[in-house]
């Protein structure tokens, strides 16, 4: 669908509306409690802002709006895989769900004042090239006062199970990432970048970010408090379906060899994401489904 016909089915007057923007289609949520960004391609969460609060995602302002490139920023989708493809290292890093465009099939204006939309991917010739699976895939996006993403996905095929590993990659934008305090993993076991065994635990009660960091903590369900004392604020992250949280920020030296992100940009943001990888990675029969949220608020 074109953005008038997207518009003539699904805008909600005061709720919610479609355009055109870097040559990609958004839908752009405005209601009396926050606003909201959401690229059809990716189905990629590109900004939420609660009335009265600063930006809460952050983007890049390198990222490049190109079908067949992944957007930098917000909350990229990681589907069917997370990280480089387990068989086959040539396939796009994080899967296909991040580069494909989704289809629109809901929206609402909620009675608390929310909106909701609801995109949807089904498997294609172009994802069984890629991953030879019959499924379906929703994300549904709430923006109120507090955002939630729910990914869910169904194996519709007819015999054979099939395994994923998923992550809602949430980038968080805050005032420097150096002087931040992430509340919520102390005594948990985690994987250092793309280690074999998760050989470490966290024992301070608060992680600050103080040198690149990629670490993956397993059997985590419960929440994370990204405390930014110079913007006087804290976001909560919550979770549900999820037993792995990430934390991953390039620092200075890793970030000058990624081409969409500026080379002071690791000081803007701090990634806290929702995954299943590991040992928690999802193994679907036929005909189940999985679901994993991320409910991000500020508190």
């Amino acid at each position: 669908m074109n953005t008038n016909q997207l518009n003539q089915q699904y805008a909600i007057s005061g709720h919610i509306d479609f355009k055109e923007e870097n040559g990609l289609i958004v839908a752009k949520v405005a209601n009396r409690l926050a606003c909201a960004t959401i690229s059809l391609y990716g189905a990629h969460v590109q900004q939420y802002q609660p009335n009265g609060q600063k930006e809460v995602l952050w983007m890049s302002p390198q990222s490049a709006f190109e079908v067949g490139t992944p957007i930098r920023g917000g909350i990229p989708i990681c589907f069917p895989w997370f990280g480089p493809n387990p068989e086959d290292s040539s396939k796009p890093a994080h899967g296909f769900a991040r580069l494909s465009t989704w289809d629109v099939v809901k929206t609402a204006a909620l009675p608390t004042g929310d909106t909701e939309i609801v995109l949807e991917l089904r498997n294609s010739s172009d994802t069984e090239g890629l991953w030879p699976f019959s499924f379906t895939a929703s994300l549904t996006v709430v923006v109120g006062k507090r955002l939630e993403v729910t990914l869910c996905y169904t194996n519709t095929g007819s015999s054979q199970p099939f395994t994923v590993s998923d992550a809602l990659h949430s980038y968080f934008n805050v005032s420097d990432a150096g002087k931040v305090g992430i509340e919520g993993l102390s005594g948990y076991r985690y994987y250092d970048g793309f280690e074999k065994e998760p050989t470490h635990t966290q024992n301070e009660a608060i992680l600050s970010i103080e040198k690149e960091e990629n670490r993956r903590y397993i059997d985590h369900s419960a929440a994370c408090t990204i405390a930014d004392a110079a913007w006087n604020r804290k976001i909560l992250v919550e979770k549900q379906g999820s037993e792995v949280t990430v934390v991953w920020n390039p620092w200075e030296a890793t970030t000058k060899t990624i081409g969409d992100i500026p080379d002071e940009g690791y000081r803007s943001f701090v990634c806290v994401e929702a995954v299943n990888a590991y040992a928690n990675s999802v193994v679907l029969q036929p005909g189940q489904s999985h679901s994993i949220t991320t409910t991000i608020g500020i508190v």
